[in-house]
């Protein structure tokens, strides 16, 4: 009489393949949902800095945009020599040239003047503060400040505001009956009275790299101005109207 044998228990080769197949399955899977969580990470991590950048740029336009064209003795400016804001269509579209002019008694990295009046108190000197965008796409800034247009001089050059600059764009508004309201608003450099512009739109348009390819997006601008945006970037339209408060104060 012989002794029975224990059974031996394992896995089969089907068995074995298909808990392979299913691990690796998992892996893949894994590895896709790894990929996609870090993709959408960056994607809005770039969306988030361009917001900031943006509100960074527009700002400062608007600090100096609102304060244009003030002068602690309006009575004694010179008319038509002094010009509150100047512009102009840039080399090649879509960016505009804009120029703020003011009187301050704060140079343009916002310290008090350290030459003083009699009294003692900074004086007011005259600061011109240029927006434009160069051929790398970088919207700059350049601020000159001096006792006169003759004698400015520049403390801020082409400082880099924001970069990946689609569109710097302009529209001025106009007010004819001098009613303190616009009548209209016109591009850069087509106002009929320099003396008549009360406020400024800035359109800022930038791009930031994102996910995917596929056909560009055509972005509506003020003045009827359209730019295309290839959709593998995310974009972001600042569209921002300053009063200049000098001209609407009484």
């Amino acid at each position: 009489m012989r002794d029975s044998q224990p059974a031996h228990s394992g896995f089969t080769l089907i068995e074995l393949t298909l808990a392979l197949a299913l691990t690796a399955l998992l892996v893949t899977l894994g590895v896709h949902i790894a990929q996609a969580t870090t993709r959408a990470f960056i994607m809005q991590q770039a969306h988030t800095h361009l917001l900031a950048e943006g509100r960074f740029a527009t700002e400062m336009i608007r600090h100096r945009a609102e304060r244009a064209g003030y002068h602690p003795s309006p009575w004694k400016l010179e008319g038509p020599d002094f010009a509150v804001v100047d512009s102009k269509s840039g080399d090649h579209e879509p960016y505009d040239h804009l120029v703020l002019r003011s009187w301050s008694d704060r140079n343009c990295h916002d310290a008090a003047n350290p030459v003083q009046d009699d009294a003692g108190r900074p004086q007011f000197f005259l600061q011109v503060s240029e927006f434009s965008v160069d051929d790398r796409q970088q919207l700059r800034l350049k601020c000159a400040y001096g006792p006169s247009k003759e004698a400015l001089k520049v403390q801020i050059n082409q400082f880099t505001l924001v970069a990946n600059t689609a569109a710097f764009k302009t529209l001025f508004a106009e007010d004819l009956d001098d009613d303190k309201v616009p009548d209209r608003w016109v591009s850069a450099g087509q106002w009929e009275n320099e003396n008549a512009v009360n406020g400024v739109r800035v359109a800022l348009l930038l791009t930031a790299r994102g996910g995917g390819a596929g056909r560009s997006e055509a972005v509506e601008l003020p003045g009827s101005v359209q730019v295309q945006v290839p959709d593998s970037h995310w974009h972001g339209l600042f569209d921002e109207t300053f009063a200049l408060h000098s001209r609407i104060r009484q």
